[in-house]
Parts: structure tokens; sequence; C-alpha cells
């Protein structure tokens, strides 16, 4: 939050450099890079009394919270569990209507996508009777939902080998075609389907199924 609220101008040099690294024309770039500071005047920054880990136990009455640590959508992460209870307050980790942002971005972890299934195959061994998420109604079945969003992941990936076979391709030009519509939709929303299309590239990367391709100017995918 610091240097994004408090050193924006850094970040938002470094945001429209990665912009162009990955494909963005230069003036769709100078909007997209600063597509969130409008919130810097609703934001103040403060410091946290604690910085957690992960693998904290917090004492509640006469029980204790686990602090997991969840990287993923952001690479701070956390979530809390109350075994006594069988709860876990999942944050933006696992919702029950939607998969959370993973964007491969100047913020994020370097295979942010891996780090997010690791997370959730982290979460899916713990004893869960109630999820209360950041977004939505509590749910019960943690572990239907984490298979659920692991499928909607891996179908991405293969839609991202198909659409990256042939010719090298940008970030920029494959989030236009695995998200349908996203260029005539507000900035922010396309910065987000960038961050979400090179999360999953790095992920096939990693794995061996994508080439990535790194220039001065440019970086590309093409199906391996």
């Amino acid at each position: 939050m610091e240097p994004r609220y408090a050193r924006a101008e850094d970040l938002v040099h470094d945001v429209g450099k990665w912009l162009s690294m990955n494909g963005v024309p230069e003036e769709e770039a100078e909007f997209v890079k600063s597509a969130s500071m409008g919130a810097r005047e609703y934001v103040s920054v403060v410091e946290p009394d604690t910085l957690l880990e992960g693998a904290e136990r917090l004492p509640v009455d006469d029980t204790e919270i686990e602090v997991i640590w969840t990287p993923g959508h952001s690479p701070g992460h956390c979530c809390f569990y109350w075994p006594a209870r069988g709860v876990l307050l999942s944050g933006d980790h696992l919702l029950p209507k939607i998969s959370p942002n993973i964007g491969l971005h100047p913020q994020s972890g370097a295979d942010p996508l891996d780090d997010y299934i690791a997370s959730l195959d982290r979460i899916r061994r713990l004893e869960v009777q109630t999820v209360l998420p950041a977004h939505g109604d509590p749910f019960f079945d943690h572990r239907s939902r984490i298979k659920e969003i692991i499928e909607h992941h891996e179908a991405r990936k293969a839609a991202l080998v198909r659409l990256a076979a042939g010719t090298p391709k940008s970030g920029w030009q494959l989030a236009a075609e695995l998200f349908q519509g996203i260029m005539q939709r507000n900035v922010f929303q396309q910065r987000l389907a960038l961050q979400e299309t090179l999360a999953h590239c790095q992920s096939l990367a990693v794995e061996g199924r994508l080439h990535k391709q790194v220039s001065r100017e440019l970086v590309t995918w093409t199906a391996a």
C-alpha cells in the first residue's frame, strides 16, 4: 500500500515501463498506468502494529486462530483459521462465486498463479465447516469450491496455449483474445485482464508449455 499511495510517482513510472514491455500501445499505456491513482485522495497510509508472516497463533478466548499465509491475489495475503469452530476467514483468497484476480505486475510475486494454486492446496487440507469470504455470502464446502477454481484456471491456461500457437504474441494481444471485448471496457478492467493473462502465461512458461521470449523492448509468448 505504501509505494502505491505514498510514493505513487515511482510506481506509475514502473507500471508504464511494464505496460510497454508487454505490448500496450503508448497512447493506451498513458491512461492504463494511472488507472487506480484516483483513489489516492481517499486513502491515507498507516503503519501496522504487527506484521504477520504466517503460522502465528492468535489467542481468542480459550482457543487460538491460526494465520495462514496465502500469496496469490497479493503477495502478503493471509487467511485466518479458527480450528475450534471450523471457521475460515478467507479474505479475497477463496470466494463463493468468482475467482479473485491473480495478476503478474510490478508489485506481484514472480509466479503469482502457481503461488495461488499452492495456497489453495494449503487451505484444502484444513478441516473447515464455514468459510467467511471478503465478498459474497458465507459458504460451506471449501474443497468443492477449490476444485472449481483450479479447473477454471486450467481451462484458461489451455485456452492461452491455443491462442499462442504460431507467431509470438505480446501479453496485450493475448489478453484481447482471451477476454473478448475487454478493449472496449474501462482502463482499470483492461489492466486487470492484462495482469491475469500474464500470470497464466508465466505459469505456462514455468511448466514448459509456452516459450517466454524477452528483449529490451518486448516480452512475447509462443506455444511450445
